[in-house]
């Protein structure tokens, strides 16, 4: 079997061995063999065309090489190619015509095979079907999606015009406006679109935990779901982080931010006092004495108050 690329000249095939008629042994290696000696039934012929043009050379031992053109070559599918030249038995050798992309992958291994989907479910396809069914696509999402939620990519997604930047752009939009304060079909906590969260879900609920303590039920936008595919808040803004952050404990009940305050009157506020037995720090802006210190003879403090307010 000979495999050759659809409509494409320059390609060589061997014919042959061309043996003498009347021993069937000899090999035939002086025959003149022209394009109308060679005969080609395309597939779905029901007549044999000759070569187009040029005909066949001898290469060793009563075999010949021929050129096929792109003429030769045009019709896709199975063939034969039959010679009969006087003095020699005749030969016959089979190809197959293959798609340029096919050849090209199969046997020279310079491309790809092309894998479109032209069917789903045995229904065919055209350009946007398979994404064209917004409901269909809506059932393979998690609910916290959809329900109306990525409404312009669904949009773009039916009319094959999705980019990723419009993508991107309609995500961020989504997730500001609370897309993903709703939880999955059944379980408690966020509602609709803007609605806080619940302080705890309901009963029993797995996919709900009780927000913690620097969080209200009014501050959506917090993650409270113990699983990935749970439901998830308005995110937080720069500043809710920032608030949430500075009232955190550093030691006991004292704050970062109450922390900070001591950390900037003992380092940067006015002191008096010091050559005695009461240092006293004011805060930065000279308001009130935020350190007052009792110390010995040998500069050891004994006893501190705080003003932390």
């Amino acid at each position: 079997m000979i495999y050759l690329r659809q409509s494409t000249a320059s390609q060589e095939i061997s014919l042959g061995p061309f043996v003498d008629a009347t021993d069937g042994n000899t090999p035939e290696t002086g025959l003149t063999i022209a394009n109308t000696d060679i005969k080609i039934r395309k597939a779905g012929a029901i007549t044999l065309a000759n070569k187009n043009s040029g005909g066949a050379t001898h290469i060793s031992g009563g075999v010949y090489y021929a050129t096929l053109d792109a003429t030769d070559t045009d019709t896709l599918g199975s063939g034969e190619i039959y010679c009969q030249v006087s003095g020699a038995l005749y030969v016959k050798d089979k190809f197959t015509v293959l798609p340029a992309q096919v050849y090209d992958s199969m046997i020279l291994g310079t491309d790809l095979l092309q894998v479109d989907t032209t069917q789903v479910g045995g229904t065919s396809q055209t350009a946007g079907d398979i994404i064209a069914d917004t409901n269909d696509i809506q059932t393979r999402l998690p609910a916290a999606l959809v329900s109306g939620r990525m409404d312009a990519s669904v949009g773009a997604m039916a009319a094959n015009t999705l980019t990723a930047s419009a993508l991107a752009t309609d995500a961020v939009g989504e997730i500001a406006d609370g897309v993903w304060d709703e939880p999955l079909a059944g379980h408690a906590g966020a509602g609709s679109t803007g609605e806080a969260l619940s302080a705890a879900g309901a009963a029993g609920d797995p996919w709900i935990t009780a927000l913690p303590g620097s969080y209200t039920a009014g501050q959506a936008g917090y993650i409270v779901g113990t699983n990935l595919n749970g439901p998830v808040g308005d995110v937080p803004t720069a500043s809710e982080n920032a608030t949430a952050v500075l009232a955190a404990t550093v030691e006991g009940s004292v704050t970062v931010v109450q922390s900070l305050r001591l950390s900037n009157s003992a380092l940067g506020g006015k002191a008096s006092g010091l050559d005695t037995t009461n240092p006293v720090f004011r805060d930065l802006a000279d308001t009130k004495d935020r350190i007052d210190a009792t110390v010995d003879s040998f500069g050891n403090r004994t006893a501190v108050t705080r003003d932390l307010t």
